[in-house]
């Protein structure tokens, strides 16, 4: 039996037949129920018929003392995930519940502190970094291009830090790049070189795939679409390989945050698994209330992993938002019907969760070499946005092409509008790899905006692949508790 949520009454509702019967028909029904004490004739009620359905005609019952007898009319035949449902309101104190001590509850509660003391020890003796010391950078390190940078910052590189590599083949001589309208969204690619002569692997497959969709020396955006996405993704397996990955983290830091999700998933087991399968008898909405810890998860380790990017947050925030819903629907209205201890459990779970994944997200320990380049790049991309025009003038004069030579970088550090206001009142010639036909005069500022719209606008071509890869009622039917289901016989 539930816990007893109504204050003022009890109740008796309970589904004779259920409505889990999804391939089969049900007829010649017939239920006795034997109830404890006499009880108020007039407060009963029945239904059958789908989910939600107030229908009793043809359901016929006589009382004799406390038993009811009860039958639907034999004409009547109950089609799949029918149901027959009996609902009696009955004075308060009616039931007697014998207390049962929620063994699940306590263990979820005593596992859920154990786990986040494991989770501090992990991280305090195999993930935590040392100091990281920034020094002031006016380049990036040396023979990093923004692809390797990007990797050497975050751990990881993903798509959008393989398309800046346009940019950087281009301003090596091996393509230019134009734009067709002023907004930037529709451009062109011209080959000028017949092959890559550099030693980057990753700029050299770059450039080949280029060269393997080209039907001549110039391809157009729409050339890119649906067939330039294997590129990205060759590259990025030749950068995000466990043996880079030892270079920047100790070895015996990666690959532990699983142990943390596995705990995670245990404590929310003890806490939910009885009482959502009480409530319900329903391992489909067993299984959604599973997947909303899931789901909570996944958006907490995000958020913590979105290192301060919006469209990270954005799509962090997204999964967070879905999981509360979910939790209501499938967790928190089962367990408001069990015993106070779960309700208690639930919340230290879902706690639980959300400090063990941010742990999780901090375990990998850099190297010394990790460690030091991770204070170098930083103290690059702190310079990149908060750059003195005096600087940056002296920078320009020793080297024209400063700030092309920078600008792939700052894509995939995310600073790159702040890099072009430091601009606003400095002298730049345009680069010769660029050509826009609208614009009669350059303009650094216009020239950027343009750039963001075009990187966009390729990171969205070149990533895209084929889609193919009165009185109390009779409540409403199926709305009581049991009933059970299944198949045809």
């Amino acid at each position: 039996m539930g816990n007893d949520v109504l204050p003022d009454i009890d109740e008796f509702y309970f589904n004779i037949i259920g409505s889990g019967w999804t391939d089969t028909t049900i007829s010649n029904v017939t239920f006795t129920i034997q109830m404890p004490d006499s009880f108020d004739e007039e407060n009963l009620g029945m239904s059958y018929g789908a989910y939600g359905s107030e229908n009793y005609e043809d359901l016929y019952y006589y009382i004799e003392d406390n038993t009811i007898y009860g039958e639907l009319d034999p004409s009547v035949t109950l089609g799949p995930r029918e149901c027959v449902t009996v609902r009696l309101e009955l004075p308060e104190g009616y039931f007697l519940k014998t207390d049962t001590t929620p063994w699940f509850a306590y263990i979820a509660i005593v596992l859920g502190i154990i786990s986040v003391l494991i989770a501090f020890f992990m991280w305090w003796f195999i993930g935590r970094d040392d100091p990281v010391v920034e020094t002031i950078e006016y380049h990036a390190p040396e023979g990093m291009n923004c692809l390797e940078l990007a990797f050497a910052y975050k751990g990881r590189a993903t798509n959008q830090d393989v398309i800046p590599l346009l940019i950087e083949l281009a301003r090596q001589g091996y393509l230019s790049i134009s734009c067709g309208n002023k907004k930037g969204t529709d451009f062109s690619i011209t080959l000028m070189r017949s092959s890559y002569e550099g030693t980057k692997e990753n700029e050299r497959l770059f450039f080949d795939g280029l060269k393997k969709i080209a039907t001549g020396p110039v391809i157009h955006k729409s050339d890119l679409k649906d067939r330039f996405y294997k590129t990205p993704e060759a590259i990025l397996k030749t950068i995000n390989t466990p043996e880079n990955k030892t270079k920047l983290f100790h070895s015996n830091s990666l690959n532990k945050g699983w142990i943390l999700w596995v705990l995670a998933v245990v404590v929310f087991g003890f806490a939910y698994f009885l009482p959502g399968y009480q409530y319900s008898y329903d391992w489909l909405e067993v299984g959604f209330g599973l997947m909303s810890i899931g789901v909570f998860g996944v958006s907490i380790y995000m958020l913590c992993a979105s290192t301060g990017q919006k469209i990270s947050l954005l799509i962090g925030a997204f999964p967070l938002l879905l999981s509360i819903g979910l939790s209501y629907l499938f967790v928190w209205i089962p367990v408001t019907y069990a015993d106070r201890f779960y309700r208690l459990a639930c919340i230290v779970s879902y706690i639980t969760c959300a400090i063990l994944v941010f742990f999780s997200a901090f375990l990998t320990k850099r190297t010394p070499y990790g460690t030091e380049i991770l204070g170098r790049i930083r103290g690059f991309k702190r310079f990149l946005e908060t750059a003195e025009k005096e600087r940056l003038e002296m920078l320009v004069k020793e080297n024209p092409d400063y700030f092309y030579e920078i600008l792939p970088y700052t894509y995939v550090l995310n600073v790159s509008d702040k890099w072009v206001k430091n601009f606003k009142s400095i002298a730049c010639e345009p680069p010769s790899w660029y050509t826009n036909d609208n614009d009669s005069y350059f303009d650094i500022i216009a020239f950027q905006h343009i750039m963001n719209s075009t990187i966009a606008s390729a990171s969205n071509s070149m990533t895209s692949s084929p889609e193919s890869a009165s009185s109390s009622g009779g409540g409403f039917s199926g709305g009581g508790s049991g009933g059970g289901g299944g198949g045809s016989w």
